[in-house]
Parts: C-alpha cells; sequence; structure tokens
C-alpha cells in the first residue's frame, strides 16, 4: 500500500518510480473524463508556460494531478504534434526542477539515481560525479562545459544549483521517452476527447509549414521527427530517396539524414542509429539503385507519426 510520503513524492515526480507506483495502485481502471479534463489543463499550462509547484497538503488533490499526467502524455500523443510534445515535457521538466531545488540531499540523490546519475555527497552540500559519468549525460550549452565546472580527483564537484539544472534536463528526457505514444495504442475516449476539446494552439504550433513546389511525401517525412522506426524510415526511405530521386552524392545525404535523426532524438533520445549506419545504407542505395517505399507501405510504416495524405505528391523517377 502506498504511502502519503510516496503519494507526495509522486506529486512533485509523476514520471518517478514512486508515482507509478501511486498510479498503479490508486489510478482507475478506464478513462475517465476528469482525468481528461485535468490532463487537459496540465498540456495548456505546459504549452503556455505556465507548468508551476504549489505546495499542496490535501492528499486525494495531489493524487489527481499524478494520474493527470497520464492523461496529458495520451492528449499531446494524441495532437502528434512535436512541438507540442516537447512543450509538454519542458514544462514538466520544469516543474520538477522548481522543486528539486528545495529538496534534502538524500532524495536530490535518491531521484538522480532514478534518472541513471550516479552521484553522493560530500556533505558540504555538494555533490560528487565521476567526470566520465558527467561527459556522457551533461546538458548542452557553454555554462555546463568541463572549463567552468569545478574538477578534482576525476570528478566533477556540483552545488544543488548546478546538479538541480543538469536533473532538469535528464527529466526533459525520461517525460519524453515513448512519446509520442502510437495512436494505435491510445484508447478511442482519448481521441475522441482531443478531437473535440479544442485545445488550442498557439499560432507557432498550429500552423504547418507551406509545401514547397513540387515536395514529395518523403519530404514530408524529412519535415516531421519520429520517436520510432527510425533504422527502416532510413534504409527503405531516405538514403534511396536522396540518393536515387534526390540525386545528392552520398555526403550530402548522409549530412541531411544525420540532421533528421538529431532532430528525432529531440522525441525520443532511444536510438542506435548511427552515422556507420547512415553511410552504409546511402552507399548501399546507390550501389543496388534502390528506390523508396512506396506510398501505400509508407503509410503502413509511418501512419502512426506523419500524416502522409492524399494530397502528397508521388515519388517521381530522378537522378541516379
Amino acid at each position: 500500500m502506498v504511502t502519503s510520503e510516496e503519494i507526495d513524492i509522486a506529486y512533485k515526480y509523476p514520471f518517478s518510480e514512486e508515482a507509478r507506483a501511486v498510479i498503479a495502485e490508486k489510478g482507475p481502471k478506464q478513462i475517465d473524463y476528469r482525468y481528461l479534463e485535468l490532463g487537459r489543463d496540465r498540456v495548456e499550462a505546459a504549452m503556455n508556460k505556465k507548468q508551476s509547484y504549489f505546495r499542496i497538503e490535501i492528499e486525494n488533490v495531489k493524487l489527481g494531478y499524478v494520474i493527470s499526467y497520464i492523461y496529458a502524455r495520451m492528449l499531446v500523443s494524441a495532437s502528434a504534434n512535436p512541438l507540442l510534445i516537447k512543450a509538454f515535457a519542458s514544462g514538466e521538466a520544469k516543474r520538477s526542477g522548481m522543486v528539486l531545488r528545495e529538496e534534502t540531499d538524500q532524495t536530490i540523490m535518491g531521484l538522480a539515481k532514478q534518472l541513471s546519475y550516479n552521484v553522493s555527497s560530500n556533505g558540504n552540500s555538494e555533490f560528487i560525479i565521476s567526470f566520465t559519468e558527467y561527459l556522457m549525460k551533461k546538458p548542452s550549452g557553454e555554462h555546463y562545459a568541463l572549463v567552468n565546472m569545478k574538477l578534482k580527483n576525476g570528478f566533477v564537484i556540483m552545488d544543488r544549483q548546478e546538479l538541480s539544472r543538469a536533473l532538469e534536463h535528464s527529466i526533459y528526457l525520461k517525460v519524453m521517452s515513448g512519446l509520442p505514444i502510437p495512436k494505435g495504442q491510445l484508447p478511442k475516449e482519448v481521441l475522441d476527447y482531443y478531437s473535440s476539446s479544442k485545445i488550442k494552439l498557439p499560432e507557432s504550433m498550429s500552423k504547418r509549414a507551406p509545401a514547397l513546389q513540387g515536395s514529395t511525401w518523403v519530404d514530408t517525412v524529412l519535415a516531421t521527427p519520429i520517436p520510432d522506426v527510425r533504422h527502416r524510415t532510413v534504409n527503405l526511405v531516405l538514403a534511396p530517396y536522396l540518393i536515387n530521386v534526390k540525386g545528392m552524392d552520398v555526403e550530402q545525404a548522409i549530412e541531411t539524414i544525420k540532421k533528421y535523426i538529431d532532430e528525432c532524438k529531440q522525441l525520443n533520445p532511444n536510438t542506435d542509429v548511427s552515422e556507420t549506419y547512415i553511410r552504409y545504407q546511402c552507399n548501399y542505395a546507390k550501389n543496388k539503385g534502390m528506390r523508396p517505399l512506396s506510398l501505400s507501405k509508407a503509410k503502413e510504416l509511418l501512419g502512426e507519426y506523419v500524416d502522409l495524405g492524399k494530397s502528397q505528391n508521388p515519388v517521381q523517377k530522378g537522378k541516379k
């Protein structure tokens, strides 16, 4: 049976192991309209950069907020909008980061462990992490360059604020993990609610870039980061298209695909699509004269992630 302390941690950090335990025990067994409403409020707060943490003592209110996190994840997945998904994850990370800065050393280290950060306290309100692990996990940005960090005996020493900011980046990646949930896995009630709930996206999120003259459905794929099936997308769609339709040389195609995969990692960083793999597929496509998948086959592969509507131009034969 979950404790009041676990519910409190789950309220602060809804991506945590404690939150999973709370939801497993206390969450509704079927879709509940109340939580869809709370989930929508949560998404809109993140979208409008109004996510914040409030200290609450009423356990049922905290419990509702924990459950609303799961519903919010389903709603942003129903949108299939990469910008909205990123805004949601960013808002959640900032909210949890606010709380983390005020936690005890023990709580910070416990959450860090859940985020795969192996840190310890030196007893002086400072935290130490191995040089190698820091390089693997540090956020990008000049502030986190090694020249700006305190180093000693193969360890990086971080104060509470520095570690909290670093963990905020890891929280963002944690929230992004598994998003978007494929539409085929979303309950019909969630999809229907999203369609009718009138979540108003800011103009920057709701406007699609105008299609370029002569653009094809593959260009639409290149403009739409995806969280999954990236290996097959590279070898069955992108490499043959860029090499044998667009007529790019191998190096151009590699750079184009690398940039696309980097954008995909913003949705889901878990991928081993390496430059070596991309290079191999581009050379293979060139040597074999491969053509990309047909549109109908591409819809089977990518339909959950990319809108490949009837208006898409066909892929015409091009240069080899």
